[in-house]
């Protein structure tokens, strides 16, 4: 069966989207021992120094990713990038509900949680959305 290419781009983000299917292939991003080994590394000690502001954290970014009515959840992740150009996961966070409200709250929480931390609470916060969230 021929089908036109967007009409089979449309049936590809449908089936992510709304079903959470991988229509693009089978391949995980990460094998199972890096993410392994990414969880056991002890993270260096964030710190905010007045002096030598070249050496602090200045950006946050926040992914948010709609569970798209399949299985998965509503999930928030947050990340930084230290001086030396190492990534550490801040958090993550996950819901599985139908009440959009539900999950504006969870969002904020998550942020309230960051903006509390002595070191991050000058940052900057780089929202990154999935393109069909609700907000």
């Amino acid at each position: 069966m021929f089908l036109h290419p967007h009409t089979q781009n449309v049936i590809t983000v449908s089936l992510r989207e709304s079903l959470g299917i991988s229509a693009d292939g089978s391949e995980k991003a990460f094998g199972t021992e890096a993410i392994t080994n990414m969880i056991r590394r002890v993270p260096n000690r964030l710190r905010y120094d007045v002096r030598e502001p070249t050496n602090n954290v200045n950006h946050v970014f926040v992914a948010v990713d709609p569970s798209g009515g399949g299985a998965s959840a509503f999930s928030i992740a947050s990340l930084i990038q230290e001086a030396n150009g190492s990534l550490q996961i801040l958090g993550v966070d996950a819901m599985h509900t139908k009440d959009v409200r539900q999950t504006h709250q969870l969002l904020v929480n998550h942020l309230a949680t960051i903006r509390r931390m002595h070191v991050l609470g000058h940052c900057k916060l780089v929202l990154i959305f999935e393109s069909n969230l609700a907000f």
